[in-house]
Parts: structure tokens; sequence; C-alpha cells
């Protein structure tokens, strides 16, 4: 089984924490490029555990917000993020992980994933 891991882009990091309390709780004290690198870190641990990532599937508020209200999902909830993850999997909407040999890195940030996100360690256990 692959799954498509929830992750919030630069431009909708801070309405996301505004929004949600639980994601605030966990990530306030993170600029984004810290959130991203403890992603990073999450998905390593993931997949070394044999647990498959398709991709990284970007939440934008406003898109997700629509999908909670036609889907009757609480946008607030991790499992509702989840499941909106899985369906822009099954889109095709997610940016692959890890990305190929000199490709950009997936945060957005224009490094190479390897000079970026890929210089990360999987997290401890």
């Amino acid at each position: 089984m692959r799954i498509a891991i929830a992750w919030f882009p630069a431009s909708e990091y801070e309405q996301a924490l505004a929004a949600w309390p639980d994601l605030a709780e966990e990530w306030a004290d993170s600029a984004h490029d810290g959130y991203c690198r403890r992603m990073e870190s999450k998905m390593r641990d993931l997949t070394a555990h044999g647990i498959l990532i398709s991709g990284v599937a970007p939440i934008l508020v406003d898109d997700y917000l629509a999908w909670c209200a036609e889907h009757d999902k609480d946008p607030g909830q991790g499992d509702s993020r989840a499941s909106f993850a899985a369906n822009l999997g099954r889109a095709g909407e997610t940016i692959p992980w890890p990305p190929r040999r000199n490709a950009p890195c997936w945060c957005g940030s224009d490094l190479k994933y390897k000079l970026c996100c890929g210089s990360v360690p999987r997290a401890a256990p």
C-alpha cells in the first residue's frame, strides 16, 4: 500500500496554523522550512518501517475546506487531512517523493533535493 502525505505549502502554512489549533500546537514553533524538514524526517522514518509513500499532497486551504464541506468532514481532524491527501494521490495531484536525482526539492525551496530536505536524517526512533 502506498500513501500520500498531507503537507501545507509555504503560501498556506500560516493560514493553516491559524485555522487549526492542533497544527499550531505541533508546528507553531517551526518556520516553514523547519516544518518541511520535520516532514522529511517523518517520511524517511515511515519508509524505513516499510510504508511506501506515493508523494507529498500539497493542501491548499480553500480547496481543502471545499472538499471537507462536500464530503461532510471536519477540516480540523487529522484523518480529514489524510483522506484529502489520499484523494489528491488518487487524482495524481501529488509531488513525487523522494525526488529523482538532481530534481528540485518537493518543499518548493527551488534548491536541489539533495541540498535541501534530502540532507535531513531519518527521525530518531
